[in-house]
């Protein structure tokens, strides 16, 4: 079995014992144990531990940097990114996983292209959970760039990413949609999603 793993946030790494970034990984090792060989399309690794053998990491960006611009920046053309990495490697999977979407509005165009090109293969996103209120500067800035950033551009980059989530909430909805499966972590996360995803795929 073929099985692509394409975390959400663009951070991959085995640094903390909790968080969307160090679940993701955890999660990726134990599907490696159980189904052999996996790829996993990442934004970028921070890890301390290499990962098991069978855990084949593709990156898209080099490195992490303390400059939220150019953080907000690679989150935001990150699910585009994944998705030319994928044609770029001309393979085909029995199933693709989209883990820990970073917001009930994330938008996956890998979703879409594999309808519409290898309509054989499974989706499965999630695990979902609550997601934390990203109303202050400070959240913000830890979700980018890994700490508590104060600085002048976090104002506007507050504005810029609420326009940027309802802008593409009617993408999020096909996004759910287009999925064979969904996974929520307890029955309080399926209710948040209930007007979003049909309740037979969760």
């Amino acid at each position: 079995m073929k099985i692509l793993i394409s975390p959400a946030h663009y951070i991959f790494n085995d640094r903390h014992e909790s968080g969307e970034t160090a679940y993701s990984y955890n999660i990726t090792k134990h599907i490696a144990s159980r189904w052999g060989a996996v790829d996993v399309i990442v934004g970028s690794t921070d890890l301390i531990n290499s990962p098991p053998k069978n855990v084949n990491l593709i990156p898209i960006y080099k490195s992490r940097t303390p400059n939220l611009l150019k953080e907000f920046v690679k989150y935001f053309a990150f699910p585009l990114l994944v998705l030319l990495k994928f044609v770029q490697m001309h393979k085909h999977y029995d199933i693709v996983h989209h883990m820990f979407p970073t917001s009930p509005h994330t938008v996956d165009p890998l979703i879409l292209f594999l309808k519409i090109f290898f309509p054989s293969t499974k989706i499965i996103i999630g695990p979902l959970q609550l997601h934390s209120k990203l109303d202050s500067g400070s959240n913000l800035s830890i979700m980018f760039t890994g700490k508590a950033t104060y600085s002048p551009i976090i104002f506007p980059l507050q504005l810029t990413f609420k326009f940027l989530l309802l802008l593409t909430q009617p993408f999020s909805k096909l996004t759910y949609s287009l999925a064979d499966k969904v996974v929520c972590n307890f029955n309080l996360i399926k209710r948040f999603y209930k007007s979003t995803i049909p309740a037979k795929k969760i």
